[in-house]
């Protein structure tokens, strides 16, 4: 496995290599990448890719490759920092054995980026595990507990959450998060022993269901003589598909409502970080039964999608997004997509092995 993140910059492309994982059921790369991606799509954009081969790994036996049907998770997000894509290669297992292997992103990024990295044998950070079966459930979100491992300096829980059916087709977007971080991955959840809470200062995003999220929270180790954590996530967000969108004249202020729950909103002309003209979208969302609108997951620009971007995610609302208005004089903003944040907490007693 891949002890820490590999970070590597060419001609304007920012890569890292999140994580390895290589061993005898297949070789899975995970990857976030920024640089100035095409864009494809009429109404839904995205950035161009085309997946197969795309992330290839090799050994001194040989080489293997992605496939579009085996990259998952997938997203990707637009911010100050340019596009970005973060995914995960489930490739075919190398069979060498090698420490020292090379991973290979082809194009859109410069090709041919080689970017040498050195695993670590995964049983020299292997800690003692347990597997679990607790869960607690709020808002038909069930959030569980599946295991638990310990080691001197770090305690890490897998964690599983599970949509029950709704009205609406819902997505998870984050654990005590208010927007899913690739740089990250850290979920803003805690443990306690009773001597006081530690937070997550690392996680890794696990193959699940695509409506799904499934994680490993690193946490910092606990006392030798611990017997059990309570595990908190304080609130969770994620992404109801409406169907009905809203569409605001640039530029307005007032309160709507977007799904079944409603914000004030501001809407104006600015420039973007990166240069260019945008529509700014603040969002200032309030509490009701548990549950605020936090911001709209898609902007439409006039008759343009533009994704969303964020200027600040601060703690608490108001909430400032954006897309580029490449015209400059686009009239109207349509919003889709609410992300809604969901008040816990999700508490979970585990028993540490």
């Amino acid at each position: 496995m891949l002890r820490e993140p590999v970070h590597h910059e060419v001609d304007g492309w920012d890569v890292t290599i999140d994580s390895i994982v290589a061993d005898s059921d297949g070789t899975r790369v995970s990857v976030t990448i920024y640089g100035p991606f095409k864009m494809t799509g009429d109404r839904f954009k995205q950035p161009d890719v085309n997946f197969d081969a795309f992330i290839q790994a090799r050994d001194r036996n040989g080489m293997v490759s992605s496939q579009r049907g085996r990259i998952f998770p997938m997203s990707h997000g637009f911010s100050k920092q340019g596009t970005s894509i973060s995914c995960t290669a489930n490739m075919d297992p190398l069979t060498a054995g090698d420490r020292q292997i090379d991973i290979f992103i082809n194009e859109p990024v410069p090709p041919i980026t080689i970017i040498p990295v050195t695993l670590t044998p995964i049983d020299d950070l292997s800690i003692p595990a347990r597997t679990l079966e607790v869960s607690d459930e709020h808002h038909g979100v069930v959030i569980s507990a599946e295991a638990i491992a310990r080691g001197s300096s770090m305690t890490a829980v897998l964690l599983q959450t599970t949509l029950r059916p709704h009205p609406r087709q819902r997505f998870m977007r984050g654990l005590g998060v208010r927007r899913d971080d690739p740089r990250s991955g850290a979920p803003g959840v805690t443990i306690d022993d009773g001597s006081g809470p530690l937070s997550a200062f690392a996680g890794t995003r696990e193959p699940s269901p695509g409506p799904e999220i499934r994680t490993i929270a690193v946490f910092p180790g606990v006392p030798g003589d611990a017997r059990e954590v309570t595990i908190r996530v304080p609130f969770i967000v994620l992404c109801e598909y409406t169907g009905a969108p809203v569409t605001l004249a640039v530029p307005s202020e007032g309160d709507i409502t977007l799904g079944d729950d409603s914000a004030r909103v501001k809407v104006e002309r600015q420039t973007a970080p990166r240069g260019g003209a945008a529509v700014g979208v603040e969002f200032a969302g309030t509490w009701h039964e548990d549950r605020r609108l936090l911001y709209a997951e898609s902007l439409t620009v006039g008759d343009r999608y533009g994704g969303v971007g964020f200027k600040s995610m601060p703690d608490e609302p108001p909430i400032q997004t954006y897309a580029d208005d490449p015209t400059g004089t686009a009239t109207s903003v349509t919003l889709e997509s609410p992300n809604i944040e969901l008040r816990g907490p999700w508490l979970l007693r585990a028993p540490l092995p």
